[in-house]
């Protein structure tokens, strides 16, 4: 029994990552990204992807923070369609003596 909590535990703080473990996997998934694309390291267009990359990381984080008060539409009544109405008006004959 002892050694199944000890594996267990040991299992669980396996999986745990530091900061800078964290920081460090998440630059080299990003370099690996941006060199896959063809920049190469210490150019104008690897910088610029890792830019892009950092950008759109800060936005996801954003919106993944956002409340949903702040993700909320707002929808006029002016931009919803009028329903059409569900029976069809009665025809009415104008002139004497057709059917109708």
């Amino acid at each position: 029994m002892r050694v199944v909590a000890i594996l267990v535990l040991s299992l669980s703080l396996g999986g745990c990552l530091t900061g800078e473990q964290l920081i460090a996997e998440r630059n080299a998934k990003d370099d690996q990204k941006c060199q896959s694309y063809g920049a190469r390291p210490g150019t104008d267009s690897y910088v610029n992807c890792r830019a892009q990359l950092d950008s759109a990381r800060t936005t996801a984080r954003a919106i993944d923070g956002a409340t949903p008060a702040q993700t909320t539409v707002v929808v006029r009544s002016s931009d919803v369609p009028t329903p059409m109405p569900s029976t069809v008006p009665g025809q009415r004959c104008t002139s004497r003596g057709s059917f109708c």
